[in-house]
Parts: structure tokens; C-alpha cells; sequence
């Protein structure tokens, strides 16, 4: 599930002087709200905001009990729904470097995938975690360190010119079987759309670690990033992990559209396979959208036909 950008807010106090029960009297200082120490009754009538920070997050997605989105400046969020007490925070970069969280996506396999751009290499870089580690709720090992366990490593890196300096659009994932019961060795598949280009990477199996047995190109990069279509609609439509649909249409010498499809994108083990699941060459309508129907297991199509908006599934 992927959700518009939103509002998060973040406040700085000043604070009264405070009487602690063990120590003398103390300087008034400027803390941030998590540093306050606990406070008298009597003296929370006498806080006054300083400032404010309102900042557009985005990157938001979630696969219940999990959720991940941007944070303040180079911040990722991570929320179980059953540790009501935490909030974590993972700085990706220093503060100071001018990075952006492009997307996050949490496969039903419970990792989480973070691809973000680095202004200073014009690189983008994948991250992933293992969200099932770390679940401090389900941990044996009770003397864990949360900065281990929520630190987060690049799979993948390429820079912006293997994408044709084309801006990115969206970000799916379907995870490896290496958790599953009996192992079917589902490889780990990621699709990146930059605009109308739809990019893939493969990893191969090999263990939990992630492998690199690609050669290393002029950039550095230890993977291989290829390209699988061209598409017309902006984003893909997921229907799960496995399979995603995007529209591709056939345009004429003088750039109209005489074709329009509709195409399913289906991961299997270790291929993927593209089909077309729709095709219109009359185009008495204008498609103007699709979704994906996961309660009746259906496309619903959306048309302009004489200047009003119709649906059929």
C-alpha cells in the first residue's frame, strides 16, 4: 500500500527552570521535546513554543504490522503496530548531506526496501532490512543493541545517468523464499519506474547475505539494472508481490494513440513473464486509469466517453 505525501510537525520548547529531588537548582536550557526531563505539575502551564517544523513526508508504505516513511531531513520511520511504546529512527546518511528517501516498499516476506538519491554522487542507492529481526517483541536474545539491529547496508547502487537522468517514479519488491518453510528459491526481484521506463533487479539467491556476481561497470555498481518496457501510465497497479500491471500504448508516425493495453507483469522463481490483458485498437474511448479490485480479484477500467468518466471491469 503506497499513500500521498502528508504533514509531520516537529517542535522545539523552552522550558522553566527546574528543581530536581536530587540535585540543585539548574540553568534553564533549550532541549528538544524527547530531552525533557520529567516535569512538576506546576510547571507545564509555564512551556512556550520556540518554533515549529512542518515538513512534507512522503515515501510511505506498509504490510501490516509494519509501516515506513520519510521522516525530518535524512530520517526513515519504522512502526510495528505492536511496539505501541517505539517509534524507530534511522538516520540514512549524515545530516548535513543532501540525500532524498525516493520510496520504501515492505514485501509480504517482511523486508523492508529503501531507495534513496544522494545529491553529492548522483547515485541512487537500495537498502534493505529484515523487519522479522528486528522484532524486539520475538527476540531470544534479550541484550540486543537497536542500532545493529536497524542498521541497514546498499544492495544496489546506480547512478542517474543509467536511467536517463529520468526522475524516479515508484517502487516495488518481491522478496526471496529464504524465510519460507520449505524454500521454492524465489530470487529477490526489485522494479524500479523512473517516468515511463520500467527498470529490474535480480538478486541471486545464495544464502541470507545478498551476492554480487555481476562485473563492475564505470560507476562502480556491482549489479546489473535492466530494462524491461516502456510504459504509458504513471505508476505500475500492484495486485501482490508477484504481480503488477501497467499500460502500454502504440502510438501512429503523428504520435496518436491507435493501441492501447493494458499488460500483466508476473514474477516467477527466478523469470518474469509479460502478457497483455486488455487491448483496444478502436478507440472510440479514452482509457483514462485502471486500479486493481483485490476483494473481487479484478481490473476495473476507467473511460471518457462523451466528456463523462465510466468504469468496466
Amino acid at each position: 500500500m503506497v499513500d500521498d505525501d502528508f504533514i509531520i510537525d516537529k517542535g522545539t520548547w523552552t522550558y522553566p527552570t527546574i528543581i530536581d529531588d536530587n540535585e540543585s537548582k539548574i540553568k534553564d536550557k533549550q532541549r528538544k521535546a524527547k530531552n525533557i526531563p520529567e516535569l512538576k505539575s506546576e510547571d507545564l502551564d509555564d512551556f512556550k513554543t520556540q518554533s515549529m517544523v512542518y515538513t512534507v513526508t512522503n515515501a510511505f508504505s506498509i504490510n501490516w504490522p509494519y509501516l515506513a516513511y520519510q521522516g525530518l531531513k535524512n530520517e526513515l520511520m519504522i512502526i510495528n503496530a505492536f511496539e505501541q511504546e517505539r517509534v524507530h529512527r534511522i538516520m540514512l546518511s549524515d545530516e548535513k548531506e543532501e540525500v532524498c528517501i525516493c520510496g520504501t516498499y515492505i514485501t509480504d516476506s517482511r523486508d523492508l526496501f529503501v531507495l534513496v538519491f544522494k545529491n553529492k554522487t548522483l547515485k541512487y542507492y537500495l537498502y534493505r532490512l529484515d523487519l522479522d529481526n528486528c522484532n524486539i517483541r520475538e527476540l531470544k536474545d534479550r541484550n540486543y543493541d537497536l542500532s545493529k539491529l536497524y542498521k541497514m547496508q546498499p544492495i544496489l547502487e546506480y547512478h542517474q545517468e543509467e536511467v536517463g537522468n529520468q526522475r524516479f517514479s515508484q517502487l516495488h519488491a518481491r522478496g526471496s523464499s529464504r524465510k519460507d518453510l520449505i524454500n521454492f528459491n524465489e530470487e529477490l526481484y526489485i522494479l524500479i519506474l523512473h517516468e515511463d521506463v520500467l527498470f529490474k533487479w535480480q538478486q541471486k539467491q545464495d544464502g541470507w547475505e545478498f551476492s554480487y556476481n555481476q562485473h563492475s561497470d564505470k560507476y562502480g555498481r556491482k549489479s546489473e539494472l535492466e530494462e524491461v518496457a516502456q510504459i504509458s501510465s504513471k505508476n505500475l497497479v500492484v495486485q501482490n508481490d508477484s504481480i503488477v500491471y501497467f499500460r502500454e500504448d502504440v502510438l501512429s508516425e503523428k504520435e496518436d494513440v491507435v493501441c492501447e493495453m493494458i499488460k500483466k507483469l508476473e514474477i516467477f522463481k527466478s523469470k518474469f513473464k509479460i502478457t497483455t490483458v486488455y487491448k483496444d485498437t478502436s478507440i472510440s474511448e479514452v482509457l483514462s486509469n485502471f486500479i486493481y479490485d483485490k476483494t473481487f480479484n479484478k481490473l476495473i477500467l476507467f473511460y471518457w466517453m462523451d466528456n463523462k468518466l465510466t468504469s468496466m471491469s
